[in-house]
């Protein structure tokens, strides 16, 4: 799972372009089908979200290749569950086994994009690679970062 293909909206003008886009981006760096297809499905959520759609709506929406579909599903069924708990049996590593479940369950689980950093960073592993695509999405959908945050990251580039 790549998070960094958020760039990749500005120079794709449909979805179809866009997926394409990640596809060759994704392949330079993860050659692996099982990844591809897991890039796919976060693409497609967060093209979604860019159009208006709800996160909810679009984890509803989008089409989940049948290899990933048990991992899919665990994900989004683990929503009232707790998140470090969860994380932990997923497996708290950046792979796609694991990690895939790990995204839904913070998208499914948060609203607050906040609360949604504090409860990936707590779970442990492999944090960053989780956060970057909640993160993508959540912004996508325009949740509140805390001012404090982006003030604090001024100036470090």
């Amino acid at each position: 799972i790549n998070g960094r293909v958020a760039p990749l909206l500005l120079v794709s003008s449909s979805n179809d372009k866009f997926l394409k886009h990640v596809e060759t981006f994704v392949a330079l760096t993860h050659n692996s089908a099982v990844v591809l297809k897991a890039a796919a499905l976060f693409a497609s959520v967060l093209y979604d979200v860019t159009k208006g759609k709800s996160i909810d709506k679009a984890l509803q929406d989008v089409d989940v290749d049948p290899s990933l579909k048990t991992a899919f599903e665990a994900g989004m069924n683990s929503k009232d569950q707790d998140t470090f708990s969860t994380i932990r049996n997923f497996g708290p590593a950046c792979g796609v086994e694991g990690g895939l479940e790990g995204v839904l369950h913070l998208l499914v689980s948060y609203d607050d994009f906040k609360e949604a950093m504090i409860a990936n960073a707590k779970a442990g592993g492999d944090t960053s690679a989780r956060a970057m695509i909640v993160a993508m999405i959540m912004g996508a959908a325009n949740k509140h970062i805390p001012s404090s945050w982006i003030e604090g990251t001024k100036g470090l580039a």
